[in-house]
């Protein structure tokens, strides 16, 4: 997948649907949410080429400060405390 020239928007429809997969982004316990304000380097996360769906969305959450896990039939998105304390 090449996320170049996306913004994080589009970012996110391409890769739902890439797996057939939807989002859903849960808040944390101060009601904050990832950073998705994405510049075009961080939308396109890897470089050109194939990637492990689960490796994409490693590093999506890692330039979002998020973690993510499979719950409900989804993938939910939520802030990571860790990162919030490292900015």
């Amino acid at each position: 997948m090449d996320g170049s020239g996306l913004n994080a928007g589009r970012l996110l429809r391409r890769l739902r649907d890439l797996s057939q997969l939807n989002f859903l982004f849960e808040a944390g316990p101060g009601g904050e949410y990832p950073n998705f304000k994405l510049t075009a380097t961080q939308a396109e996360l890897r470089p050109p080429g194939r990637y492990a769906f689960r490796d994409l969305l490693d590093t999506l959450a890692q330039v979002a400060g998020a973690r993510w896990e499979f719950r409900w039939g989804v993938v939910v998105l939520s802030p990571d405390p860790k990162a919030r304390k490292a900015e």
